[in-house]
């Protein structure tokens, strides 16, 4: 089953020079990034409310697929979505 947020959770994260996930607080527990499986932007909504942000697809370190995001108008990090 898996958990979606549709407006996403509030996460702490640690990035690399780059920008790149490394290692991120979710609930009060961390999680390292092992690997980013994908990597993408959307931009859209310009004309009206804006969404701007980067996804990411990543594996953690306990085997966990997740997707995080983002949210690059208001330099937020977020959880969206726990694949199980």
């Amino acid at each position: 089953m898996t958990r979606f947020f549709a407006e996403g959770e509030a996460i702490l994260m640690v990035c690399d020079a780059e920008g790149v996930p490394l290692r991120f607080t979710w609930r009060g527990k961390d999680h390292t990034v092992q690997v980013v499986a994908v990597r993408w932007q959307v931009d859209e909504g310009w004309f009206q409310a804006r969404v701007w942000r980067e996804y990411f697809k990543v594996a953690t370190e306990g085997h966990t697929l997740i997707l995080l995001f983002h949210d690059l108008l208001g330099d937020r990090w977020y959880l969206q979505r726990v694949y199980d």
